[in-house]
């Protein structure tokens, strides 16, 4: 069971560049269900490479799993990418798979969206903005970030991303680090080799700039839970699942409990207590099997 990894062009231009990259997993004889998986930041997908085969094998091999990054995080692209823009990349991935991928029966296909972090703001985005587009089904949002977020970085990310310079500065040391030391220090984070490799040929300039840029637009835009948000809420409440972490700093437990008190009849619950916000590096087999359990019983179970 191989994820493969491709480049692509975007069927437009986002600030005059179209060049991004997907994986997937596909099944035999595959659903018009289709998963889809957004990113964190970093968005580099080669992170999620775990999660994705024990999501697939979980739900018994029957559905494609695709997993997108961000613009400009495969370290190829010269300039860099707002979180506003990212939310732009997400739209044209889809009408790029409607396109190419699912031309056949394209009027057929569904998809859930499974966003990490800023994954999950970025989903909630663009099943606000493009419902009319895409027949979006539900919305797993996997420690995710659409309140405060700057109040969840730590006093060292904020020195580095709030300013031009420091995220230059040390964007240029990344950049510098030998690819010896960078695979080493890979080695205690991602278990794969192959998914090792692959980070480490894509961490350069550019690709941590666009990551700290990244998160520095993240932080001036996501501030009080927005009314696009609200609205993805309130009409598709049953559709969503939320999980946070109990030991958190970017979803502290008070917005857990905002959103039970704003929404008890939504799917909303805590992980287990050891696992972080990235729970990619380590409890993907956790977080895959919860997702999986959910999206059979609530999602799944209605579609087939």
């Amino acid at each position: 069971m191989n994820i493969k990894t491709v480049s692509f062009k975007l069927p437009e231009t986002i600030n005059g560049e179209d060049l991004s990259e997907y994986s997937y997993i596909k099944a035999e004889s595959p659903s018009p269900i289709k998963l889809i998986v957004v990113a964190g930041n970093p968005g580099i997908i080669d992170f999620y490479s775990d999660f994705i085969k024990i999501l697939f094998l979980s739900l018994n091999g029957k559905y494609d799993i695709y997993s997108i990054g961000h613009l400009g995080h495969c370290g190829r692209i010269e300039k860099v990418f707002s979180v506003e823009e990212q939310i732009k990349h997400k739209e044209l991935f889809l009408d790029y798979l409607l396109e190419n991928d699912f031309k056949e029966g394209r009027e057929d296909v569904k998809f859930i969206l499974l966003g990490h972090s800023v994954g999950s703001y970025i989903s909630l985005k663009v099943v606000n903005r493009y419902s009319d587009k895409f027949n979006f089904i539900s919305v797993c949002n996997l420690f995710p970030t659409f309140k405060n977020l700057y109040d969840g970085l730590s006093p060292f990310i904020k020195m580095v991303v709030m300013r031009e310079s420091t995220r230059s500065g040390f964007s240029t040391f990344l950049h510098y680090i030998p690819n010896l030391m960078r695979h080493a220090i890979l080695r205690f984070i991602l278990a794969e080799n192959d998914s090792r490799i692959s980070v480490n040929e894509k961490i350069n300039y550019w690709s941590a700039l666009n990551i700290l840029y990244m998160a520095y637009t993240e932080a001036l835009d996501i501030k009080e839970i927005d009314d696009e948000c609200h609205n993805v809420f309130k009409s598709r409440l049953n559709q969503l699942l939320f999980i946070y972490g109990q030991t958190d700093n970017y979803t502290p437990k008070s917005f857990y409990q905002e959103m039970k008190d704003m929404y008890p009849n939504g799917n909303i619950e805590f992980a287990s207590a050891n696992i972080p916000h990235a729970f990619v590096l380590h409890h993907s087999k956790d977080i895959a099997l919860r997702v999986s359990e959910w999206l059979k019983s609530n999602i799944l179970n209605l579609e087939n």
